[in-house]
């Protein structure tokens, strides 16, 4: 901020990092919460698997398009929605950073089995984009930079969902039969009935207004939409939980060691559990395999990761599934998961908050507001939404969604899961350390104190 001295730069730094570290620690504190429950009361615990399951499914179906019909319907204008062009692109360009490094750079500098090259490319392109940013915004919507904002939290709702369907998009490909599936899932319909509300105001008045016509439905609404939060948490710590279950008992399977909490023989749980844990817009039902690798199923494209759905031909590159594990192939290397680990947890995010930063110095106006800081008074009088910003630069520095752990499994790519499963146990500890950097940093660029 121009005019301030070092001593009030160095106090806004402090107050950014106090509030980065109660993101990150709140978010522990869910997944503390999840795992105790995981293993208590004996012998199964009361998270168990099929709770994750299902708690998955009604969150999809039901409590996320609530959240979205609330929040958009109360706080969405036509400023708001113009700003989130800027979101779409934003995302596009952070995914494709991740790509470009995944699938061009890095196989260059580590040797990266063919069996595990689609999923090492999945891992390290697609963010945890939903249940992970909705935990750190809650308490940063609550820090002294955003307090004065009362709807800060539900906007960035609305905006870690519109960043979540770029990446469900590019997740699936651009086939028709895809593109519909996402297209017509029940958190998209909850985006675009929200955004109907929120334009059409007397729409929106009728239902979430307390003197509305329709006062009691919207109030419905508003009541199962506050419990996503929590619901979704829950799903992110339980899958966390019984993931580290899983990858454990696996090691101890090939290492031949006693089992001690559970038993050896590892239990994969349902697709939509991991699906949800990431905090994705799942389609409806995700792409699959019939047992020994053959077509998709009926209605899905095998465009776009899935590869063409004919037997393939191992080769460099491809972006294939039906590659067959070599028997005796080993996973990846300590070396190559040590750099698949600085990837996604430090250069990725080095590379899009400094794509940012540029952005900034050249005021390029979809993505950075006019005046530069937030805190100027050409920002202000823009109209620009701080929120927007925070949500992006937090979009970059999470870790690597499950998603691409349950598209492995359902190829049947058992050591390549396992791969990842590892990978997932290391990365998730670390990003606890990593994390609160950068969204202090993201904080200082976005309030002008960088």
């Amino acid at each position: 901020m121009s005019g301030r001295d070092g001593g009030g730069e160095v106090a806004d730094v402090w107050v950014y990092s106090g509030a980065a570290g109660v993101a990150v620690g709140t978010f522990m504190l869910y997944v503390l919460v999840g795992a105790c429950f995981s293993y208590f009361p004996r012998p199964k615990g009361l998270i168990t698997r099929e709770m994750v399951s299902n708690l998955s499914a009604l969150l999809m179906q039901l409590l996320v398009p609530c959240m979205l019909l609330s929040a958009l319907g109360q706080n969405l204008d036509a400023a708001t929605l113009g700003q989130s062009a800027g979101l779409v692109v934003w995302a596009t360009v952070n995914l494709l950073i991740s790509f470009v490094i995944a699938y061009f750079v890095l196989p260059r500098c580590v040797r990266v089995p063919q069996h595990l090259f689609v999923p090492f490319v999945l891992a390290l392109t697609f963010n945890n984009s939903g249940s992970m940013p909705i935990v750190l915004l809650e308490p940063l919507a609550r820090s002294p930079a955003l307090a004065a904002d009362p709807d800060a939290y539900d906007r960035a709702l609305a905006y870690i969902w519109v960043y979540g369907l770029v990446w469900q998009v590019m997740l699936w490909g651009f086939g028709a039969p895809a593109a519909e599936e996402v297209l017509t899932s029940p958190p998209v319909l909850g985006i675009a009935g929200g955004s109907c509300l929120g334009l059409v105001r007397p729409a929106g008045d009728a239902l979430f207004s307390p003197a509305g016509s329709l006062a009691p439905v919207g109030s419905v609404i508003s009541t199962l939409g506050a419990a996503m939060v929590g619901s979704s948490n829950l799903v992110l710590a339980g899958s966390l939980y019984h993931g580290s279950v899983d990858t454990l008992a696996r090691l101890r399977r090939r290492g031949k060691l006693p089992c001690a909490a559970r038993p050896c023989q590892a239990q994969a749980p349902p697709p939509m559990q991991r699906a949800a844990a990431s905090g994705e817009l799942a389609p409806r039902s995700a792409p699959s395999q019939k047992e020994g690798g053959g077509s998709a199923a009926p209605g899905h494209s095998r465009s776009g990761v899935f590869g063409s759905g004919e037997p393939a031909t191992p080769s460099r590159g491809s972006l294939s599934l039906e590659v067959p594990e070599p028997a005796g192939e080993e996973g990846l290397s300590a070396t190559a998961m040590a750099l698949v680990l600085a990837v996604r947890l430090v250069i990725a995010p080095a590379v899009s908050f400094g794509l940012y930063a540029a952005a900034m110095a050249l005021k390029v106006p979809l993505l950075v507001p006019p005046g530069g800081s937030m805190a100027s008074p050409e920002a202000a009088a823009a109209g620009t939404d701080p929120i927007i910003f925070v949500v992006a630069l937090v979009q970059a520095c999470t870790p690597s969604a499950q998603f691409a752990l349950v598209i492995t499994q359902q190829a049947g790519l058992s050591r390549a899961a396992e791969s990842l499963s590892l990978l997932y146990l290391v990365m998730y500890p670390l990003s606890l350390l990593t994390m609160p950097a950068w969204i202090t940093l993201a904080l200082s660029l976005v309030f002008g104190n960088a």
